[in-house]
């Protein structure tokens, strides 16, 4: 059984309920899923407003799926724990899933724990925390309920096909793995751009930023998956064993943050210091990562919408095509393209025909959907079928949570003056 705490939210409408079905029309779902929010629906309403979705064209849902999906209005302050029990009595193991603001984490696993349920799991969307402090308060209260196996820290970006990708990328092909390491890397760059601004989220970003919103959990997690040591073992725990010991070695060299012109008009807050953009420079205190920069990127507002991860590499031609007045001598590079357009790009030199010896970048191009077609699973329907079969790889263990807010932490509180963009700015402002 799944149970889904704030089942009228954005997230369950738009994302939850939708990948739930493909699950379904696949045959990897024949739970029921029980829905509860504080909007006073009966069944049929809350199915209604599902089948508004369907007819302004976003999704349409099957009718045997539906019967699988129940609704109960809950007080999450005050909720009736006899009427929960009364629901959700079964010998199935039940999924709790809290899509709701953070700061009902912990009011909600108060309430799991006195329906006193025999197997469970939960699962939480990030932010785990608006700090150190209070991420590991609330995992003591979590702790008291759940066992480490039993809780999903979600982080939508590591159920995408091409952040899965970059394990096999690097451990299933020998060519890469031998020179994934400070003898070849000049420097890597982990980039998420996005072009939209806050939109509906200014309560929560006011208070989050960048750093706490993009850079504490996506940035750093594909920092991780990009420098961790090849595990013993593709299982979860060895995977996230070395996910964990990567982040504990990151240290600081530079920090940028600026906040885009209208941000504060868009907020209504015209004293607002958050940042809408944050670059970091972090070192990795380890031989195979010694003196290479990794360079962390994320804004809101830019020129273009694009995540990838650059591997720019060290020259070693001893610049044998350099002319007097010209270094001819481009860097070869390995990008791993994230979004929009999945896929692997390595970027090297060749000669242009003719008679002088003059060099032009080019590529090799891997394309994920020319070879595997556009419908591969959304990152959602990826973690979702994850968490229905026990799989824990793609999810934040706490060990690594920790050592991604003392990063952070740290960061935000010494973080130098604010600076200005202009709203379609590039990356590199």
């Amino acid at each position: 059984m799944i149970v889904i705490f704030g089942a009228t939210g954005d997230l369950t409408r738009r994302k939850l309920i939708p990948a739930l079905q493909n699950l379904f029309l696949k045959g990897k779902l024949k739970d029921r899923v029980v829905c509860l929010a504080r909007k006073k629906y009966s069944r049929l309403e809350f199915l209604e407003t599902l089948q508004t979705d369907r007819l302004i064209g976003e999704v349409s849902y099957s009718e045997e799926f539906l019967k699988l999906i129940s609704y109960h209005f809950t007080d999450f302050s005050s909720p009736n724990i006899d009427y929960l029990k009364s629901v959700l009595t079964t010998d199935e193991e039940v999924t709790f899933y809290l899509a709701v603001g953070p700061e009902l984490f912990q009011p909600i696993t108060d309430i799991i724990r006195q329906l006193n349920l025999g197997r469970k799991k939960i699962v939480f969307e990030k932010p785990f925390g608006n700090d150190l402090e209070s991420a590991t308060r609330l995992n003591r209260c979590i702790s008291k309920t759940f066992k480490e196996k039993e809780i999903y820290r979600i982080d939508h970006y590591l159920g995408k096909e091409m952040v899965q990708n970059i394990l096999v990328f690097r451990f299933a092909n020998s060519i890469f793995e031998h020179i994934w390491n400070s003898n070849f890397i000049k420097k890597v760059e982990i980039i998420i751009s996005e072009e939209i601004g806050v939109e509906q989220r200014s309560d929560y970003y006011d208070k989050a930023g960048a750093l706490r919103d993009m850079m504490q959990n996506h940035l750093l997690q594909l920092l991780a998956l990009t420098a961790m040591s090849s595990p013993v073992s593709m299982k979860a725990d060895d995977i996230r064993d070395e996910v964990a010991d990567i982040l504990r070695k990151v240290k600081t060299r530079e920090i940028t943050v600026a906040q885009y012109n209208s941000y504060r008009k868009e907020v209504n807050k015209l004293d607002s210091e958050t940042e809408t953009y944050v670059s970091l420079t972090l070192d990795i205190e380890d031989d195979k990562w010694r003196e290479v920069p990794f360079v962390l990127t994320t804004g809101k507002k830019l020129a273009k919408r694009f995540a990838e991860i650059n591997l720019i590499m060290k020259d070693v031609s001893c610049k044998l095509f350099s002319s007097d007045n010209k270094d001819q001598n481009i860097p070869n590079m390995i990008s791993l393209k994230i979004q929009p357009n999945e896929g692997i790009i390595i970027k090297f030199n060749a000669k242009i025909p003719g008679t002088d010896m003059e060099l032009q970048q080019v590529k090799m191009e891997f394309c994920h959907k020319c070879e595997f077609g556009p419908n591969t699973p959304e990152a959602y329907e990826s973690l979702l079928q994850d968490i229905i079969e026990g799989d824990q790889t793609l999810f934040t263990r706490w060990d690594s949570v920790e050592a991604s807010w003392r990063i952070i932490d740290p960061i935000i509180e010494k973080k130098n003056e604010l600076s200005f963009y202009k709203e379609g700015s590039e990356v590199n402002l």
